[in-house]
């Protein structure tokens, strides 16, 4: 870490403080520093400690949550809540900084967020106090959309995309041509894998004909490149995956 000398030798005079004094630090920077973020800090029995206003507005959280573990929101299901729960006992155990992607039901809709957490120590021990826990929503497209306004002179407001009346099997199919599933026995097994349902590589292959028809193509590289421009609009958040912490 690189600081200035006026600063540095400032650190090196580290005050003593008790594990309380430390974690009561943390939430003193939590309010003033982070206050217009997704952010929590939770103690080492992993009970939530304080969280933002925003955190609480986005993932239903209030005061009764204060003092108790992830187990008490019975707005996540067991699983969820028990996957977490050893995630961040690793996580006090080894020290190691996690970073995942969590989707969240809320209502009707399955977000994505990408979730940091970080071991807080008490530096004048080198105990661990807490968890520091950021999150930051998901947004399909964002970094590109920033780089199209910023340096190709494109406009969100100007882009125009086709918005076709597409099946759920049809836009599960387009979204696992994104992500690099273009065989069509491969599709079939991956979303019967996701949907529960089972799906035949030939439902598949009459799919892929009804998009190449409606959107004059001859192959899936054409139809890639569609919802790349979005010139297809596709509402990832609508592809079937199971609300959940997934470690990176």
């Amino acid at each position: 870490m690189f600081v200035i000398e006026k600063y540095a030798n400032k650190l090196k005079e580290t005050p003593v403080l008790n594990d309380e004094e430390a974690l009561c630090q943390y939430i003193w920077y939590l309010k003033n520093v982070c206050q217009n973020e997704m952010a929590l800090i939770k103690n080492v029995r992993c009970e939530f400690i304080a969280f933002t206003d925003l955190m609480a507005e986005e993932f239903d959280l209030g005061s009764e949550i204060l003092g108790a573990t992830f187990n008490s929101a019975r707005n996540i299901s067991a699983t969820i809540r028990e996957n977490i729960q050893k995630q961040e006992l690793k996580l006090l155990e080894d020290g190691q900084s996690q970073t995942s992607f969590y989707f969240y039901q809320k209502s009707s809709e399955i977000r994505n967020y990408l979730v940091r957490k970080r071991i807080l120590l008490n530096l004048a021990t080198n105990k661990a106090v807490g968890i520091l826990v950021n999150t930051e929503r998901v947004l399909p497209n964002l970094h590109r959309k920033f780089l199209q306004r910023e340096f190709l002179g494109m406009s969100n407001q100007l882009e125009i995309n086709i918005m076709p009346n597409l099946t759920s099997v049809q836009k599960q199919i387009l979204f696992c041509l994104l992500i690099g599933i273009s065989n069509r026995k491969e599709i079939a097994q991956t979303l019967s894998a996701i949907t529960g349902s089972l799906i035949s590589d030939v439902k598949i292959k009459n799919e892929l004909q009804v998009l190449y028809r409606e959107f004059n193509c001859s192959h899936s590289s054409q139809l890639i490149q569609l919802v790349l421009s979005e010139q297809i609009y596709l509402d990832l958040s609508e592809f079937p995956i199971t609300p959940g912490n997934y470690l990176l």
